[in-house]
Parts: structure tokens; C-alpha cells; sequence
């Protein structure tokens, strides 16, 4: 984070030079990314950019809106797996394209841009006019956003419905909070938010995961995903990959992840570390699996 806040001082001196010259390049408010001009979102990392226009509000989860006649959602498809296929029309041909995901917490697109931490990247420089998500939060309802390298886009709302559940066999979950501070592990019952704040430069805040699996019959193959839940319902995937399970005996997987980059997150967003309690979920192939909560305090 001091990384990031000292490249934003650096980014902002260079643009106050670049404003004296007759023209100068566009570039991410948020991470520096260069970006063509009149751009809404950054091709990088999702961030809505302050110069670029803004859509009108879709009045129904049904309802497209673009602000280039020739942009247009043709279709989003759910694969059952945990992916969805999104497919566009553009018949200006402003390829390539990125697609973005926003959680959709009401029928008003800006209203959500606003509120929430901001858009995520999900297919970047595709040459086709179709792309494969699979960092959809199941039951989590988003706006769909396509961005031609105009910075043309078109946003669409998709409702994902009742949240599939994973009746393969039954996974037992826990998380153990740990933070590193000169060199030393801690474990802990929370998250405070005030140690956070003042102790964010010089301390590593993460958590230990364990799954318990019963013994298998043979051996099983899925995409797993986890998602952290903010106590505003605010909805982030913290990992995605594959995941192997061996037949024939039971297993325990024991990881270990960092929080840092989440917490900074919304500690950057809302100003200071939201308090209240957590989620953490897993998913097999877009079922759920199990979660557990945890709490960070003032």
C-alpha cells in the first residue's frame, strides 16, 4: 500500500507537468495504467476513471444501456460450472475489448459504480466478441460491462438466481486469523480495525484455512473459488484455481493466505477499516461448499 500511495504522489507530479505541454496521455487515477482517451473504466484494474462518461441508469434487471449505438449484450449464458459466456455486437467494430463485473445492489448502474469498491476486471484485449467469466460470485447478482478500446461501453444486468449447493459430500471449514508483526506470529479471535489503521505498514494480517474432507470412493477434480463477504454485503473472490482430491482417504488441507491487499482495500475505500463481521465462502465448480465468518472490532 505505501508502494501504491507513493506511485499516486509520483503519478500526480507528472501530470501536473504533462498539463503545461499542448497534450498529454490519459492514465489511471487509481494504479497509473496508460488509457486511452475519454475511457470509463481502466483496463487494468477496473477503477471507474473521473474523466470518462457515464451511462444512463438501466431501469430494470433486463434492461442494456450503451453510450455507442453499435455496442450492444447479445446474450450472457450460465454454463452450470461456476463460468457464464458473455457475447456482444459492436457494428463499429472497436475491437479489442475488456469485460467488466459490478455488483448489482439496485436497478441504478451509476448509483451501484458509486457505492461500491468499484468495477473488476474480467476479460482483458479479447479480439472476439465473446468472453468466459468464472469470477462470478454464485447468488450474487452484477452488472455486466463490455468496453471497446474506445472507451465506448455497454452495460447488463445479470440476476444469478437461487445460489447452487454441493451435495457431493460434506466439507468441514475452518480459519484461524494470524497477523505477523517484527517477524512474529500471533494468532487471534479478530481483526482490530484501530490496530489496522495504525499498524497497516508494518504488519502482515492473513489466516490459516483448513478443510476436512471425508474418505473418498475416487478421486475428484474441481474449480474452487473463495469469495470474501464485507459486513455492507459487498462481495469480493479472493481465489480461484483447480483443486485435486485424492480417492481412497481422508484429507486436510491446510493454506495459508494474506488479507492485506482486501483489508487495504476497503480501508482505502471507506476510509477506515469497515467493522462487523466477515465471510468467507468456498465454492466447487459454482456450488457452494461451506463458509465461516470472522469479526474485526474497533
Amino acid at each position: 500500500m505505501r508502494r501504491k500511495m507513493l506511485f499516486s504522489l509520483l503519478l500526480s507530479v507528472i501530470l501536473v507537468f504533462a498539463l503545461a505541454t499542448v497534450a498529454f496521455a490519459a492514465y489511471c487515477m487509481d494504479c497509473g495504467t496508460e488509457l486511452p482517451g475519454g475511457a470509463n473504466f481502466c483496463y487494468n484494474c477496473g477503477a471507474k476513471q473521473s474523466g470518462g462518461s457515464s451511462g444512463s441508469s438501466s431501469s430494470g434487471s433486463a434492461t442494456s444501456s450503451s453510450r455507442s449505438s453499435g455496442l450492444e449484450v447479445s446474450m450472457i449464458t450460465n454454463n452450470g460450472d461456476g463460468t457464464v459466456t458473455v457475447r456482444w455486437t459492436d457494428s463499429a467494430a472497436k475491437g479489442p475489448y475488456n469485460v467488466h463485473k459490478l455488483q448489482k445492489f439496485s436497478n441504478n448502474f451509476d448509483a451501484d459504480l458509486d457505492a461500491a469498491i468499484g468495477s473488476f476486471i474480467c476479460a482483458e484485449d479479447t479480439p472476439s466478441r465473446t468472453a468466459v467469466i468464472d469470477t462470478l460470485v454464485p447468488g450474487v447478482d452484477y452488472w455486466i460491462i463490455v468496453e471497446n478500446a474506445n472507451g465506448d461501453y455497454v452495460y447488463e444486468a445479470y440476476d444469478a438466481g437461487s445460489m447452487p449447493r454441493f451435495y457431493e459430500f460434506n466439507t468441514d471449514v475452518s480459519i484461524q486469523l494470524k497477523y505477523r508483526r517484527n517477524n512474529a506470529y500471533e494468532e487471534v479471535n479478530f481483526f482490530s480495525a484501530s490496530d489496522f489503521n495504525r499498524n497497516r505498514s508494518n504488519t502482515t494480517y492473513g489466516a490459516y484455512i483448513r478443510l476436512d474432507y471425508p474418505q473418498l470412493a475416487r478421486a475428484r477434480q474441481y474449480r474452487y473459488m473463495v469469495s470474501i463477504t464485507d459486513p455492507s454485503g459487498e462481495v469480493i473472490v479472493d481465489a480461484l484455481g483447480d483443486m485435486e482430491l485424492s480417492r481412497g482417504r481422508s484429507y486436510t488441507y491446510w493454506t495459508h493466505y494474506s488479507l492485506d491487499w482486501y483489508l487495504g482495500l476497503l480501508a482505502d475505500q471507506h476510509g477506515s477499516l469497515p467493522v462487523g463481521t466477515y465471510t468467507w465462502t468456498l465454492y466447487y465448480d459454482g456450488m457452494f461448499v461451506s463458509s465461516q465468518t470472522f469479526r474485526i472490532t474497533n
